[in-house]
């Protein structure tokens, strides 16, 4: 506890201020300020720090905006970092709406890029605003390059009748008929490639029976798929606009 006197003179008693003491009518305040060593504790209203801070070295977290720190720095709403330069990174919540979050490339060029991401509200995915996805060293027109292998899973189907597929799986899925089976194909998007790996089990020779929207080469009828324990492929591009399954095969694979 750190004890400040303060005395105060009236205007006579400053006048004899050099011949006496203290002079008669002088008023005296004591003012006590209380402080907590060795580390400040309480509310501030605004706190500075002209060098190095530690916070929360052993135990307990670092809450900005919030009072109930999650996480050793748990921030409620939006943060940019700059660079001395200028870049900057901004994350949090800038124009995709509720649920969506954003992290904005704000660079020399001025404009933000954005990657976001969506979810919380009922939409899916991500999406990438003005700039392309490359390695540092290529150089393309494009939005997307891959360098390397790219692939998506194949998402294997159970026996059932109808055979449901469900694109949300993933572009390639596979199956095994032991029989005649009808095919049913759902959430394609506009523009996506799909490829459905069909193996004859049992006897073989089992047909399927295909959705109005699919379309063969030439409008021909769908191939004849092939012989007991043999291999089809069967490609597919799907035009949103006509709502429509462009299709091609490749039979008779061991």
């Amino acid at each position: 506890m750190i004890k400040i006197n303060r005395l105060f003179l009236n205007a006579p008693a400053a006048l004899l201020l050099s011949f006496i003491f203290i002079a008669p009518g002088a008023l005296a305040e004591e003012v006590e300020i209380t402080a907590y060593y060795p580390s400040p504790y309480g509310n501030y209203k605004e706190l500075s720090s002209t060098d190095k801070t530690v916070l929360a070295t052993s135990t307990g977290n670092v809450g900005i905006g919030t009072t109930t720190p999650a996480s050793k720095l748990d921030v409620s709403g939006n943060v940019r970092i700059a660079s001395s330069d200028g870049d900057t990174i901004l994350m949090g919540e800038f124009g995709g709406g509720a649920g969506a979050f954003d992290v904005g490339f704000d660079g020399d060029a001025g404009a933000t890029q954005n990657l976001r991401f969506w979810g919380g509200d009922g939409t899916n995915g991500w999406v990438m605003d003005n700039f392309n996805v490359r390695s540092a060293a290529s150089s393309f027109s494009g939005n997307i390059l891959v360098e390397g292998q790219y692939n998506s899973t194949k998402h294997t189907l159970g026996d059932t009748e109808p055979v449901e597929v469900n694109w949300n799986n993933g572009n390639v899925q596979y199956v095994t008929i032991p029989g005649n089976r009808t095919v049913t194909l759902s959430n394609p998007v506009d523009g996506g490639r799909y490829l459905l790996t069909i193996r004859q089990g049992g006897a073989g020779s089992w047909t399927i029976t295909w959705p109005g929207n699919v379309s063969w080469p030439g409008g021909a009828a769908a191939p004849t798929l092939s012989g007991a324990g043999k291999v089809d492929i069967i490609t597919l591009t799907y035009n949103g606009t006509t709502d429509k399954y462009y299709c091609g095969y490749l039979l008779n694979y061991s």
